[in-house]
């Protein structure tokens, strides 16, 4: 069976003996061990009731002090300063010898130093590490409620299985991903039992840049909880089993499982997938033994898109599943009746009858927090029992995968990738160098020139080798991604990504990454992993790197970038400029600005001279993922800015406090309406109305720059009276779509508003738009414009390119004595396309000039 398990992890999970719904209770340790309520003060899963971060974190410190199965750790800071923990549950003996086991999971993720008959000793005397993580999505509450009670189990149960998971196994676990998420929504929660609103959201994200998008940030990790997890994975436990537990709407599926659906991302080994389907179709079988109908799998999820808590490790040689246990209205019970549910899969077969992913669905009935928990708490023991059941596999192909990595490799094709010093902007891309070291990519640097895929290289450049355990992972993220073309039977209609179909993180940021084909010589140097203290974001600013790379950088001065800074003066096209201009402001000097520079704290008489910007911030109650990075990215930048709400842009005199108003990616009726009445405490209701729509004409006519991002773009269009359109506006996603990818733009680099971009630049389009704009129109300057279809898609997939070749995707349009900006795409997506941050710098500084937006518009 052993042998199967490397070929079809599926059939093995059929083959596990049952465990039995009606299991005599297990008999508790002899030592005194608090149950979750006794320190809580109520039982995880009681109606209308939630506990907080404080309530879970004691519960995990008085565990840890009861029983010798518990070890408790300090893993960082939350983005708003709460202690993250983490456990580690095994019986005593291997807790005793915790740290050779830890030892032995590194070496095996390596994989380098070993051969294959080592690595079956090791594999042999190690322990499965299984990581379960509960709480990343704060709003999916049933997670982090359950994760004490599952925790309690595995330390106090005295059945067979639970003995042989603490023999075999290192139980990980994470109780609350999210600590500020739970606080936000515990409270929100709490002070609206009770009331019509009991149930609902809160009005605000649920972590303070990203909300659900911190699911989405484990390549690009811009959070404090992104990177201290990301250490933990990759630096300290080396997993091989990884278990992110997620919900979904309260019609969904009761449980959907792995396996995954199609595509397979190509990056990840085989044994991937192959783990994925063990794990997931354990789980099925374990709930059908326990009476609890409505699992599903297969459609839906694919194994393409890199990025999430699950998938990214799946890219270091982690088996990473995820579950997605259907919600409710919190922690509020709530009935649906068997016509609320779907009556189509996604795969096409009916949802009310049985099939091979969906052999017994719910029939409807009440669902409660307590029901949701008992499926987590299934999904959970069946994942720890497949952990020891098939320890000694696990470990093995943790190094088999990292064999077969640095083996690929070495054969080349890629052999590497090459970051030179010679950059557009050469600060981003040593944001990106920190990017790839935070994800355990192994990035060198060259001690002297060098000559690799018939270029010249210069001393000081970065080089990726691919002959390393994580390629994978390093390939994925510095290649373009070529989603297949798939139909809905054949000659039917494309079948669309579940998710993002291209990231390529070098096009992103702009960034010149060039892909050596062939093996080559160079004389290089390796950086070491960074301390666990540079990893938190408040320590160091945007774009700066850590001090071994800055050192590096340095060391290498005379080959940095073509254009290199001074005390005085810096280069528009380097991001980090804006920093330094701002710093300069905020002390009280004196900058300048002309088409390609900054000056500060001299005179130049190309330059105009700015003042600290005035920068406002919508910030809507149908609270804005969007909104949340805008944030995130000024202030990594140091721009200054003010949130503003409803009443505020309701109330008018705009003009007198913000030079730039940012409407971040929302569609203008959200903005306009917001909250329908009656769906939310009236504080909360509203949007900012035709008032407020006014009250922005008003900003813009009296010398103010509104920027609008992507969906945002579509309050102008209908409400400025101005002669552009959404191009796409009508359009069937049948006719045109494109998730989540990377086209070319071209960039009309003579414009203000693009000074020091290059002159093609790649957008994150992600269901975007383009725009039309009249024939006799003006003050309408087309800023960037789309490629031509054959040119369009550099990374991920669109279905019909022809509806917006061509086509503008930026605008600058001016009202009055001021300036509307469309973009029809996310220019800071979730903080990741440094590429195009510039569109948003741009038009704020250009409104800081001394004097703008005092005279008539046409002259800019």
């Amino acid at each position: 069976m052993k042998r199967l398990f490397a070929l079809c992890g599926f059939a093995l999970a059929l083959a596990l003996g049952p465990v039995h719904a009606q299991a005599p209770p297990p008999q508790r340790s002899a030592r005194p061990v608090p149950a979750p309520a006794q320190i809580i003060g109520f039982a995880p899963g009681t109606e209308r009731k939630l506990a907080d971060f404080s309530q879970v974190s004691r519960y995990f410190t008085t565990l840890a002090a009861a029983s010798p199965r518990v070890r408790l750790f300090t893993i960082g800071k939350s983005t708003e300063g709460r202690e993250m923990i983490l456990a580690a549950i095994s019986s005593e003996e291997n807790l005793r010898r915790l740290d050779r086991f830890k030892d032995i999971a590194r070496q095996l993720s390596d994989a380098r130093g070993l051969n294959d008959a080592q690595a079956r000793q090791l594999s042999r005397e190690g322990k499965a590490i299984v990581w379960i993580d509960f709480g990343l999505h704060a709003t999916e509450v049933g997670h982090a409620q359950v994760s004490s009670e599952v925790a309690y189990m595995v330390a106090t149960e005295e059945t067979p299985e639970m003995k042989r998971i603490r023999d075999e196994v290192i139980f990980v676990i994470v109780p609350v991903m999210n600590p500020d998420g739970l606080d936000i929504v515990a409270n929100w929660y709490r002070s609206q039992v009770g009331t019509p609103y009991e149930g609902t959201n809160p009005p605000v994200l649920y972590q303070k840049y990203a909300g659900h998008d911190n699911n989405r940030d484990w390549y690009m990790q811009n959070l404090d909880e992104t990177r201290v997890i990301t250490r933990q994975l990759y630096r300290e436990w080396y997993p091989q089993v990884l278990y992110n537990q997620h919900q979904s709407g309260m019609t969904s599926p009761r449980i959907w499982t792995p396996p995954m659906d199609d595509p397979v991302n190509p990056n990840m080994h085989p044994l991937i997938n192959r783990g994925i389907t063990l794990l997931g179709v354990g789980i099925q079988q374990r709930l059908e033994q326990e009476g609890k109908p409505g699992a599903q799998g297969f459609s839906q999820y694919s194994n393409w898109w890199n990025g999430g808590m699950r998938s990214t490790p799946c890219f270091h040689n982690i088996v990473g599943i995820l579950t997605e246990v259907a919600g409710g209205r919190l922690a509020t019970t709530v009935t649906i009746a068997p016509n609320q549910l779907p009556a189509m899969l996604a795969s096409g077969e009916g949802a009310r009858e049985p099939s091979t992913w969906n052999a017994s669905p719910w029939p409807g009935g009440t669902w409660s927090l307590r029901d949701q928990m008992d499926y987590m708490v299934t999904g959970s023991m069946a994942v720890l029992r497949l952990g020891a059941e098939y320890r000694e596999d696990w470990l093995y192909n943790r190094y088999q995968m990292a064999r077969d990595q640095i083996a690929a490799g070495k054969k080349g094709d890629p052999y590497a990738y090459v970051i030179s010093t010679e950059q557009h902007d050469w600060p981003t891309a040593l944001k990106l160098v920190d990017v790839l070291d935070m994800g355990a990519v192994e990035v060198s640097r060259a001690k002297t020139t060098f000559s690799a895929g018939g270029r010249q290289y210069p001393a000081g450049s970065f080089v990726v080798l691919m002959a390393q355990p994580n390629r994978g992972y390093a390939k994925d993220l510095l290649e373009p991604q070529h989603h297949p073309n798939r139909t809905n039977g054949p000659g039917g209609t494309p079948k669309r990504p579940y998710d993002m179909a291209g990231w390529t993180l070098s096009y992103q940021m702009g960034v010149r990454a060039d892909m050596i084909k062939d093996a080559f010589t160079a004389d290089l140097e390796s950086f070491v992993a960074r301390p666990l203290h540079s990893l938190q974001r408040r320590d160091r600013g945007a774009d700066q790197p850590p001090p071994r790379l800055r050192r590096s950088a340095e060391a290498s001065a005379k080959a940095e970038s073509p254009a290199r800074q001074t005390t005085t003066e810096t280069d528009r096209r380097t991001n980090a400029a804006v920093k330094t201009a701002m710093a300069a402001l905020k002390r009280g000097g004196k900058v300048g600005l002309s088409a390609t520079r900054f000056y500060i704290d001299e005179t130049n008489a190309q330059a105009r001279p700015l003042h600290l910007p005035r920068v406002g911030i919508y910030k809507s109650f149908l609270a804005s993922m969007d909104e949340g990075w805008t944030r995130y990215v000024l202030e990594e930048f140091d721009v200054p800015f003010t949130s503003i709400e409803n009443t505020d842009v309701r109330a008018g005199n705009l003009r007198s406090r913000f030079d730039t108003i940012i409407l971040p990616d929302q569609e203008a009726e959200a903005i306009v309406n917001g909250h329908a009445a009656g769906t939310m405490p009236p504080a909360y209701g509203g949007g900012i109305g035709f008032e407020g729509v006014a009250a922005l004409r008003v900003f813009v006519e009296l010398g103010g720059t509104l920027v609008t991002i992507d969906g945002a773009s579509t309050l102008p269009i209908r409400y400025f009276n101005i002669p552009v359109s959404d191009a796409l506006d009508g359009v069937r996603n049948t006719e045109f779509y494109c998730p989540g990818s990377l086209l070319k733009m071209k960039i009309d680099t003579t414009q203000p508003l693009m000074a020091g971009m290059p002159a093609e630049q790649a957008a994150f389009f992600v269901n975007g738009r383009a725009f039309d704009v009249g024939a006799r129109a003006q003050g309408v300057r087309v800023l960037a414009r789309y490629a031509d279809a054959a040119d369009l898609l550099m990374s991920g997939w669109i279905n019909g390119a022809n509806r917006i070749a061509g086509k503008p995707a930026a605008l600058d349009v001016a009202i009055g004595r001021g300036h509307v900006v469309l973009t029809g795409f996310g220019v800071q997506f979730r903080g990741q396309p440094h590429g195009t941050f510039k569109l948003l710098f741009n038009p704020i500084l250009e409104s800081a000039v001394d004097g703008a937006g005092t005279t008539s518009s046409q002259g800019r």
